[in-house]
């Protein structure tokens, strides 16, 4: 027996935008085991109403289920005790389960033998719903196909099973003949209209439902682009920054029918980049009430970015370096770099500051002539003269091309050194720009703000001219993070 119309009806009306998917489980999903579909296969996007739809139409069709989180189970043998230990509490019962014999389970095969030798087994038709199935920690593919062949492989007729899925389907059952139901990933109006049923504006504000509907349609527009269909990560920015942005209707300092006015009170709840940060959307309210109570510490948009591990953390190893060596080409004189990068020491370098008519008695403070000019702010520089620093600089610091055996061996024979001395040779040789796009990278790096050109014509042009964004800040933080020390560099420019 499938659902009647009147609670198909209630279904749909309670569970919007997914009638298809009902409609479908409807036509699978049925109380008697001899027409319900033995294995059920549910896939789709994560955080799109799939567990959801399916408990809630196995609950109005008044079945007895039991829900398993393959996420948490830390083998497939985890997977197949817990389906066997629900099915003996149903049959047995919890009071003779402790005196019932417990076998070895470590197939399908053994858990469909176990299953077949309990009593009343037919009795009932109970579902078993694996839910996030391809999460769990071993790769459960077999089980699957095993799965679907539940009632060809066995006399029990009264045991169906809904598998959830976050991927796509395994290609050991892709082909086989099984009940198959996508979940579509929802589009922007259709997760407004999700959303704008949410209970979140249950408050005694005049034009309450309102403004909180034109608020949903705020947080999807400017955040869809990052969370996609994910209504979980939708409803944690949802209810952390409603009671943020109805604070000034609440104060009685905007009214709730000005929404423009109320929009820019609260723009920088839309703008800023940390809510689009999973560690972040938590604290975010805190962090703002923070800032508000702090206005004279409060720091620049670039920390708060990069507090906590921010996205200039999250690039390849390359990119680090060609950073550091643009903050370097930004911020350092280029008189200075053969005394800095070149591995001819220069004997006649002199202080550019130094002057004999000066008192020779050291001065205790730095005067504003004292302090180059590039060391204030960052200037433009060529291309070619990163990636020179950046050949020196990778080559004295990178990890992986100043790695030796030597410190490791206790003894050292004669085909240790000859590797060592190859070593030595290919590594005067190495060209950083031969063996990674960097192209590519700088074109990457511009896109998301790290640098900046002078013209907009072509990233390689003759006449474009770099510069790094980064603060003092972030750029010690980074240069920490690869083991460069960017200190040694710069400390010529105060000379």
């Amino acid at each position: 027996m499938s659902l009647t119309l009147d609670q198909l009806d209630y279904l749909k009306n309670t569970i919007i935008e997914r009638e298809f998917e009902i409609d479908l489980l409807n036509a699978y999903v049925n109380k008697d085991p001899l027409i319900s579909s033995s294995c059920t296969i549910i896939y789709g996007y994560k955080s799109i109403g799939k567990t959801f739809t399916t408990l809630k139409f196995l609950e109005t069709l008044g079945v007895d289920f039991s829900v398993i989180n393959c996420d948490v189970c830390l083998n497939k043998l985890s997977l197949l005790r817990k389906c066997y230990d629900i099915i003996v509490e149903k049959t047995v019962g919890n009071k003779k389960k402790k005196h019932h014999e417990i076998p070895l389970i470590n197939s399908v095969a053994a858990l469909i033998s176990a299953i077949e030798v309990l009593p009343n087994i037919d009795d009932t038709h109970h579902f078993f719903v694996l839910d996030r199935f391809d999460k769990c920690f071993e790769t459960t593919n077999e089980l699957l196909a095993s799965f679907s062949k539940l009632r060809e492989s066995s006399s029990i007729k009264s045991i169906s099973i809904i598998v959830i899925l976050e991927g796509n389907i395994p290609n050991e059952v892709v082909t086989f003949s099984l009940p198959k139901i996508y979940f579509k990933p929802y589009k922007e109006e259709q997760l407004i209209k999700i959303l704008q049923m949410d209970e979140l504006s249950g408050n005694d504000l005049e034009s309450g439902e309102e403004l909180f509907n034109q608020f949903v349609k705020l947080i999807v527009n400017a955040f869809y682009q990052y969370t996609g269909s994910d209504l979980t990560k939708l409803y944690d920015v949802m209810h952390k920054l409603w009671p943020r942005f109805i604070e000034p209707v609440e104060s009685g300092r905007i009214n709730s029918n000005e929404l423009v006015k109320l929009y820019q009170e609260n723009i920088e709840l839309f703008i800023n980049e940390n809510v689009l940060c999973n560690w972040d959307i938590i604290d975010f309210a805190i962090k703002l009430i923070e800032e508000d109570t702090n206005n004279d510490d409060k720091e620049t948009e670039n920390d708060l970015i990069t507090e906590g591990g921010g996205n200039v953390h999250d690039l390849p190893t390359h990119s680090k370096f060609f950073l550091i060596a643009s903050y370097l080409a930004s911020y350092g004189h280029p008189k200075n770099d053969l005394h800095k990068y070149s591995k001819v020491k220069v004997v006649k370098y002199k202080q550019r500051h130094s002057s004999p008519t000066k008192s020779p008695k050291k001065k205790l403070h730095m005067t504003k002539g004292d302090i180059d000019s590039r060391m204030l702010s960052a200037a433009h520089c060529d291309l070619e003269r990163i990636l020179a620093i950046l050949n020196v600089i990778y080559k004295n610091h990178s990890i992986s091309l100043n790695h030796s055996d030597k410190e490791n061996l206790l003894y050292i024979d004669d085909e240790i050194v000859d590797n060592e001395e190859k070593k030595e040779v290919e590594k005067s040789k190495f060209t950083l720009t031969k063996n990674i796009d960097l192209n590519s990278q700088v074109a990457t790096l511009y896109s998301l703000g790290f640098l900046s050109k002078t013209a907009s014509s072509d990233i390689l042009g003759a006449r474009v001219r770099w510069k790094c964004n980064l603060n003092w800040k972030t750029a010690a933080r980074l240069a920490k993070s690869i083991d460069v020390p960017i200190n040694d560099y710069l400390m010529d420019e105060f000379n």
